[in-house]
Formats: C-alpha cells, structure tokens, sequence
C-alpha cells in the first residue's frame, strides 16, 4: 500500500472517530499519530514535531491567560452589569451578550468565552425567568463571529497561519481575518437579532420578547453564582496581564523584529506572569490549559505534513480540478467555502482545517490562484460552522447545557451559515485578488 493511499485511509477512520465522538479527540489524535509511525508513513521525529508547533504552544499558553481573568470574579463582575444595562428586555438581553461574546472571543478565544460566559448567562436567565434554549445558541453563534476577527479568535484561525508559514506563504496579521470576518459577523449579528430571536422564541416556552420583567433587580448581586468571589486586585491584573498580551500580538512584527518573540512566545511570557503576579498558583495554571486540545492540534499538525510528505494532498486536489473549471476562481472560492463549511459541520472544525488545507493550497498552486484567498475561505467558512451542535466547540458545549435538539441548530444556524457563504464569496476576492 503506498504513503498516500494509507493517510488517506488514516484520514477516514479519523473522520468517522471524529462524527461518531464515542472516542475522545485526543485519544483519536494520539491514534493518528500513533498509526503514522506505525506505518513508516513518518518518523518518530516528525510524529511528535506537532507537539513543538506554534499553533500548540500557543494553545497551551494562552488557556492560563484567560482563566485567571475567570478566577479574579471579573465574570461575576460582567454578569452584574448584564442585568443592570437589559433592564427587563429580552431582546436587549440577548444583544447585550451576544456583543459581549462577540468581543470577548475576539480578543481571547471563542471557547474561553463561552466557558467564561456560560454559568453567568445561565443564572441571568433564571432572575429574567427565560429560558436558557433562547439565550445559549445566541452565546455560541457570537463567539463564532467574534472568532473570525482576529488571529486567536478560533482554533483553525491559528493553523491557517501555521499552514502559510510552513507553505513559504505571508502569514496573516493580527486583524486580517476582519476584512472579510467583520462582514460576516455583521451579516450574522443582524439575523440573530431580527429573526434568529423569532426562531427560537418559538421553539422554547417562557415570557414572550421584550415583555420581561426582571423580579429580582434591585438584588442582581445574589442571583449571580457566588461560588468565584470578585479579588478586585486580581481583576485589575489579570486584565492588564490579557490587555498586554493582545498588544502585544497585535504588534507581532515590531515585537518579533525587536525582541524575536513569536505568538507562542508572547502567550508564554503573558502566562508565567499570571503566576508571578499571584492570579493564579502553578497547580491552577496546569488546571487551565486544554490538554485534549493540545493533543488534537499536534496530531492534526502532523497529519497535514503527512499529506504533503506522501502526495495524498496532490492527489486529491487533481481530482477536485478535473470536476472544478479551473479557470474560474470566483467558483473555485464559492466550492472551497462549501466544502469546508459542510465538513466542518460534522467534525472538528479544526480537524477539517487540517485536512483539507494541504489539498486546497496543492490546488490554488497547480491552478495559478493567490493561495492566500483559498486559506481564508477555508478559516471563515469553518469558523462559522454553526448549522450543527458540532459544528463548534462553542456550539457542543451549549448543546449539552440545554434542551436542545439537533434541528434547533439546523434552522438557525443554517441561515446563518449561507449568508456568510454569499458574503465571503463576494468580499474575498475583493480583499484577497486571485
């Protein structure tokens, strides 16, 4: 059997692990990389060179960032003034958080934010008295419009990078993922809010929109989970501490041609500061960080190397020319973004980055189109992967904090997903040419 013909077997049995979710994502990535030595496809070296990638590293040191700003109570701090600016509205409620998401995902990561944000929006629905199914899908979908702003918005942002780096391709800046991003999340905003509310309003029982009276106002402080007690000298620090380290990235070139510090390096030294300062003690620091998530992009690393190394990634892409009209890129754009978006709605959306990037960048290469426009309609349309419970770790982790069917995600994320399909389609190539 050649290298190629066994990734690609390697990659369907993933893809099914992957849908199927009975097995652990790590345990699914230790696997792949387990089978790949295994199978001389690499060597033990290359195996385990994800576990040394930039993406990883940066993973890894940025879970500690975040979860210091959750452990000074600056969440409880966020909840409180939620219920102070909604005054009684549903639909202002609903706005308020799905700015906050919006904005805090941009800035850290849309599952930091969720998880940051989900037991605060849980105990605001109980003092609105609505239920958490109108509230939680609205959390998700913001943060996966916030992800698609900024460089450590989301997972597949970060391996797009890593991918044009290793592909001797200009790496994107900090909010290069706006030009096109921001017009979607707008597109995406706007649904939610007019129509998206309607559709789940209809679905869960409670008090109708914008007739919400909030029983319990003037004592918002004790409806709030009092389980993280608000350290304001902590809130003060670990805020700085997040503030500098988005400067800091957002000044990547300066930074790496003044003190030759990457993205990894610079989450690194943000993180060992959350333990000097005292935000957070070592065994919370190792508590914080997704070790499964690690695991995952290591092994999606190398398995993208893996179908460079072995010409599965070329013999792909072929295929897909010969069905394609190579000679035009606006439907080439429009094909990469369905096909990316729909993968990603049954699997890891990182995990469909991986797979599919090394086929789409051998592509944009045989056929002369700017590799650049491929790698971001391949990051936006994964991003915004929200038709299914699965789609995003944002999306899975609401579904199991709720009543939720799978169909709740289909009619509303559906919608959603389509208008930044024609959106991305249409500013792509204005901001990326061919």
């Amino acid at each position: 059997m050649s290298g190629s013909v066994t990734v690609l077997l390697i990659i369907t049995i993933a893809i099914i692990l992957f849908i199927q979710g009975k097995i652990p994502l790590a345990v699914t990535g230790m696997g792949v990389i387990a089978a790949l030595i295994m199978t001389r496809v690499l060597t033990v070296q290359e195996a385990f060179a994800g576990f040394s990638n930039q993406v990883t590293l940066l993973i890894l040191f940025m879970a500690p960032v975040g979860e210091a700003l959750i452990r000074s109570g600056a969440g409880r701090l966020i909840g409180i003034r939620i219920i102070r600016m909604a005054g009684g509205s549903e639909r202002k409620l609903v706005m308020i958080i799905m700015l906050l998401s919006l904005f805090m995902s941009a800035l850290t990561t849309n599952t930091g934010t969720v998880l940051a944000l989900l037991p605060i929006v849980i105990s605001v629905s109980v003092s609105f008295n609505i239920p958490r199914e109108r509230l939680l899908i609205p959390l998700a979908f913001a943060s996966a419009f916030g992800g698609v702003l900024t460089l450590i918005g989301a997972s597949p942002n970060i391996l797009i990078n890593s991918f044009a780096r290793d592909y001797g391709i200009e790496p994107f800046g900090f909010f290069t993922f706006a030009k096109v991003g921001g017009f979607i999340a707008a597109g995406g905003m706007i649904y939610m809010y007019t129509i998206g509310i309607r559709q789940l309003s209809r679905s869960g029982s409670g008090t109708p929109a914008d007739n919400v009276e909030n029983s319990d106002e003037n004592n918002d402080e004790k409806i709030l989970p009092d389980a993280v007690a608000v350290d304001k000298r902590k809130v003060v620090l670990s805020s700085v501490i997040l503030g500098l380290t988005v400067l800091a990235m957002m000044s990547i070139k300066w930074v790496e041609a003044s003190l030759g510090l990457s993205l990894a390096g610079i989450a690194m030294i943000g993180s060992m500061f959350t333990v000097i300062t005292g935000c957070l003690t070592m065994k919370e620091f190792y508590r914080s960080v997704s070790w499964d998530s690690v695991i995952l992009f290591a092994a999606l690393i190398v398995l993208g190397h893996a179908m460079t190394k072995t010409g599965a990634a070329e013999m792909v892409s072929l295929q897909i020319i010969r069905i394609l009209p190579a000679d035009n890129f606006y439907l080439v754009t429009a094909v990469v973004f369905l096909i990316g978006g729909l993968l990603a709605q049954f699997m890891s959306h990182t995990a469909a980055v991986a797979i599919l990037a090394p086929i789409f960048l051998t592509m944009a290469n045989t056929i002369g189109m700017n590799p650049r426009t491929v790698l971001m309609a391949l990051c936006l349309s994964t991003g915004i992967a929200v038709a299914t419970p699965i789609g995003t770790p944002p999306n899975v982790i609401v579904y199991h904090h709720a009543s939720y069917k799978f169909f709740d995600f289909v009619k509303t994320g559906g919608p959603v997903f389509i208008i930044s399909w024609i959106i991305g389609t249409a500013l792509l190539p204005v901001f990326f040419p061919f």
